[in-house]
């Protein structure tokens, strides 16, 4: 009799050890997706705020832009890379010369949106774009391709759109100056 009480109370603390197990798996993940959730709110929350306060030039080779003097910049030859708090939000980058639009669109993506942007000393396009690829959860990025003339020169200011608004992104483009080298 005592063994056999022994050995039901031995089977119950097993299954309820491994329902604890399998029950806390999906909180925590939950829990981590609340995280990350929470964790882009307050990047968000933080470069539209910045973003109108202090700023800091970055320059390149034939544009000059500002960001908030809060992202970390990190530069490359005619690039640089936007973080806040070591999470990447954005690049600028300087692409291959094309007369097209089409002709710098990013491989494996699928564009949502186009539209032209006015009353800027060259032509720009904002494009929204998500991702095309399987193996990777859908990413939705906000393009600004800006066709530097004068220069023959292009260059792609993109963010994540989850984690940079439309408005932060627009103030960074207004700010954009050429730059006059010879």
């Amino acid at each position: 009799m005592k063994i056999g009480i022994m050995i039901s109370s031995l089977l119950l603390i097993m299954t309820v050890i491994s329902g604890c197990g399998n029950g806390s798996s999906p909180n925590k993940k939950v829990g981590l997706e609340k995280n990350t959730v929470n964790e882009n709110e307050k990047i968000m929350n933080h470069t539209n705020e910045s973003t109108a306060k202090e700023t800091q030039e970055v320059l390149l080779d034939h544009l000059k832009i500002k960001v908030s003097s809060q992202w970390s910049v990190n530069k490359g030859i005619d690039s640089a890379a936007f973080s806040i708090k070591g999470k990447s939000v954005g690049i600028i980058e300087g692409l291959a010369y094309a007369d097209s639009l089409e002709a710098v669109l990013p491989n494996q993506s699928i564009v949502t949106d186009k539209q032209k942007l006015t009353q800027l000393p060259f032509d720009a396009y904002q494009v929204t774009t998500s991702s095309d690829t399987v193996r990777s959860k859908t990413k939705t990025e906000t393009h600004i391709y800006m066709f530097i003339e004068p220069k023959k020169a292009v260059y792609d200011l993109h963010f994540d759109a989850n984690l940079v608004d439309e408005t932060t992104i627009l103030q960074i483009v207004r700010s954009a100056e050429i730059v006059h080298t010879e």
